[in-house]
């Protein structure tokens, strides 16, 4: 009778390792495929003072790493003549975090941008607003 229970225990735990191996990859695509939500969606956009063209240059990069919210508000308070872009500005939004937050230009910022090798934007949502108390004219040049 023992080499029967034994052999049903055996059987039983092999069985049981077997359940356990075929689960895994269940337990696994349950675990890490299970959809995430975006973190950056629920984020509250930051409001950014942008008084040069290098702070300017230096947002656009940090969008662009993916250092920054999609909301984001920039006042921009620039003088007008300054070059935005000479190769170091990246056009602001990509295709995976398009820009959908607003850009302000108050009545002392800058009312021409001087773009040269790439537009302002890239990629922007339905959301993104550009507000101002004057109008505001981009100019785009190629070098």
């Amino acid at each position: 009778m023992k080499a029967r229970t034994g052999n049903k225990n055996f059987i039983l735990k092999i069985l049981a390792a077997l359940i356990t191996v075929m689960m895994l990859p269940c337990l696994f695509a349950l675990f890490f495929a299970s959809e995430k939500i975006d973190a950056k969606a629920d984020e509250i956009g930051q409001e950014y003072i942008i008084h040069s063209v290098d702070e300017f240059v230096a947002y656009s990069k940090a969008y662009a790493a993916g250092d920054r919210t999609t909301k984001d508000t920039l006042k921009i308070s620039i003088n007008s003549g300054d070059v935005i872009s000479d190769g170091r500005f990246i056009s602001i939004g990509t295709a995976k975090q398009p820009f959908a937050g607003t850009i302000n230009i108050p009545s002392n910022g800058i009312d021409v941008f001087n773009l040269f090798n790439c537009p302002l934007f890239d990629h922007v949502s339905t959301d993104m607003t550009i507000t101002g108390s004057g109008v505001v004219k981009i100019i785009r040049q190629k070098a």
